[in-house]
């Protein structure tokens, strides 16, 4: 057994899966939910039992890092507890931390803000604490067969005689906790379908769920999940994960002492380490680093040839690279990697596909005589931006990591080849969000390429750039196309809501989201217009979302309903519902959103806020970076005559 699999085991987590086991055992078991019940029983059994913390739970718990990327170390090891909030409940994912309802939570994070490493928390406290049994589940993994097979598939793996129907049964016996990790990773031709699994899933066995995600995915806008966004972290949350880090021996032992110096007189480094992902990288750069980062994407920059440099000046002697080319050389075929492999989509790589790409990027960069495999092995090896996972599989260190490199790629290319692969950005960005962070990147670091060749096409396209002239025309375009597939779900059927007591306007003062559901209980579909464009406005949330989606659910939560919209002059639809296919008033029937504006008479109202948007998204996207490339351009005519 392991070294980790035997910490788990001394610190009792087996002890206490078994007391959950045999605590949903000895509950009260309906006869139609008896045959879930014999999965539990299986789980009891000594080889299972262990099968479950060796093979499911032990695997969850190990964790590489960039400061421990030869061997995998315990999670607790590097853990700092973060917080989570909803409103204004915060809740601090710690030692003891269940949460336990019936719900649908969502953990939205930015890049490298700890939303897996939170789940994999969740996972463990709820095995020491909990009273259901947790199973994890990486949604990236997910085949098109779905959510529900996949578990089946763990289940089975487990040594557990399942089928479907038992599985079923144990779903609905409110004893299972499905945790599920990185929708954000889900490719986007699939997302709808594993969003609808995950709400039919609770929706259907009462399950509970807790997912996590970027913000601004599909999950994030869906009626009826709870979002938690993780909170930023603080001064004092950087030394506690700095203390952490400074157990290991990969740095010097004055480091840690330095950082902290620095983040006592540095504002600016404290708004630039962000993240635990920052935090870690940085501690493991500081020793090599000429000056000191004044944001994300000036670190980013420097990360790589940090990386490939530090093992010769900590160390009393070099790690030898294999790959026979420069540090400048080695950095271009690293982007060019992150671009190809990412524009496929590929998000972690067997050894085959890893020298697959490889073998591509130094040809996309002209390099000959470098082996494959030597270059390979120094980016795994030397620089640590690429790990070993497990048997034959290769993942990023972080995501970013590679949407960030992507886009260096992209931006060292010649103007002709740019145009080219700027094209090639802007239909995907159109179609899906694979290269939305890409977009965002290079919009950082070549903003007049991207604006031209990007972002102008999107303001040309929309009619963004028009907006002062055609403000109206713009105006009311947005609006159909925004609200034209928007549904509110009913509660109840119309003849329901009609005989009910509810005969005056509702008078719930500030909580109009009361007013609201006395009728509907969802609304959607959101998100989809005009998301391209957000990638370039302080819409941008880490993933493409329409600028419109905040307006519209403010509007329609806020209106002043009133009974006589279901009087008949409103049109009630009983099929063709984005929401579900199921039956009667929690099934097809909804109304359209445009219907009951129009009915209440607030179509002029709901378009001044839009208005107001689309005038931001103007500025952002458009004016201010056409003002930016006049003043360059004038200045350039004014000081060289050219």
């Amino acid at each position: 057994m392991d070294p980790i699999t035997n910490e788990i085991l001394k610190i009792g987590i087996g002890e206490t899966a078994k007391i959950i086991f045999k605590s949903i055992l000895t509950k009260n078991w309906i006869e139609d939910l008896k045959n879930g019940r014999s999965i539990v029983e299986q789980l009891t059994s000594t080889k299972v039992h262990s099968d479950y913390i060796v093979k499911h739970v032990s695997r969850m718990m190990k964790m590489r890092t960039i400061h421990s990327s030869d061997i995998d170390i315990m999670l607790n090891d590097i853990y700092h507890p973060l917080s989570i909030v909803h409103a204004s409940q915060s809740m601090k994912i710690e030692d003891g931390f269940v949460l336990s309802d019936n719900n649908i939570t969502n953990i939205i994070g930015f890049a490298g803000q700890g939303k897996s490493t939170i789940l994999r928390k969740i996972l463990l406290e709820g095995i020491k604490n909990g009273n259901k049994i947790p199973f994890f589940l990486e949604l990236r993994k997910i085949g098109k067969s779905g959510i529900e097979e996949a578990l089946l598939k763990l289940i089975a793996e487990l040594g557990i005689n399942v089928n479907k129907g038992n599985l079923s049964s144990l779903l609905k016996s409110d004893s299972v906790l499905l945790l599920l990790d990185g929708f954000d990773e889900v490719s986007s031709d699939m997302r709808d379908e594993i969003l609808d699994e995950i709400l039919s899933l609770n929706r259907n066995y009462n399950l509970q769920i807790i997912t996590t995600s970027r913000d601004g995915t599909e999950i994030c806008a869906e009626s009826g999940i709870v979002n938690y966004k993780v909170e930023k972290i603080k001064r004092s949350d950087i030394i506690s994960i700095l203390n952490k880090l400074s157990q290991s021996q990969e740095v010097e032992q004055d480091t840690l002492l330095q950082i902290v110096k620095l983040l006592k007189e540095n504002v600016s480094l404290v708004e630039t380490m962000n993240s635990p992902l920052l935090v870690t990288l940085f501690y493991i750069c500081y020793p090599h680093l000429d000056s000191i980062p004044n944001s994300a994407i000036e670190f980013y920059s420097k990360l790589f040839t940090t990386l490939y440099f530090r093992h010769d000046k900590i160390k009393n002697f070099p790690r030898v690279r294999k790959s026979n080319i420069t540090a400048p050389e080695a950095f271009e075929v690293f982007c060019a990697f992150c671009f190809k492999s990412l524009y496929d989509n590929s998000l972690d790589f067997t050894h085959h596909s890893m020298l697959e790409f490889t073998k591509q990027s130094l040809s996309l960069c002209g390099i000959e005589g470098c082996h494959p495999e030597n270059m390979a092995y120094d980016f795994i090896d030397i620089t640590c931006l690429i790990q070993r996972d497990g048997f034959d599989r290769y993942v990023f260190l972080h995501k970013s990591i590679q949407e960030y490199h992507a886009a260096e790629y992209v931006k060292s290319l010649s103007l002709e080849k740019k145009k080219v692969f700027m094209a090639a950005i802007l239909d995907s960005i159109k179609k899906e969000s694979k290269m939305s962070a890409t977009a965002k990147y290079l919009y950082e670091i070549d903003k007049e390429n991207t604006f031209n060749l990007i972002c102008t096409p999107l303001c040309e396209e929309y009619g963004i750039d028009a907006f002062p002239e055609k403000n109206d025309a713009v105006v009311d375009y947005v609006y159909v196309n925004s609200i034209k597939d928007v549904e509110l779900r009913l509660k109840r059927t119309p003849s329901e809501l009609l005989a009910s007591d509810d005969n005056e306007n509702i008078d719930v003062g500030d909580s109009k989201l009361l007013a609201f559901s006395k009728y509907f209980t969802l609304i959607g579909p959101l998100g989809e217009f005009m998301k391209p464009i957000s990638i370039f406005t302080k819409y941008y949330k880490g993933d493409m979302v329409s600028p419109f989606n905040d307006v519209l659910v403010d509007v329609l939560i806020n209106l002043n309903y009133t009974k006589d919209i279901f009087d008949g002059s409103v049109v009630i639809h009983d099929k063709g519902s984005r929401f579900d296919s199921g039956d009667g008033p929690d099934g097809r029937l909804h109304v359209m959103a445009s219907d009951v504006i129009n009915k209440l008479g607030e179509e002029d109202s709901v378009k001044e806020k839009i208005k107001e948007v689309v005038e931001e998204v103007y500025k952002d996207a458009f004016l201010n970076n056409k003002s930016l490339i006049q003043r360059k351009d004038d200045a350039l005519k004014k000081m060289l005559g050219f």
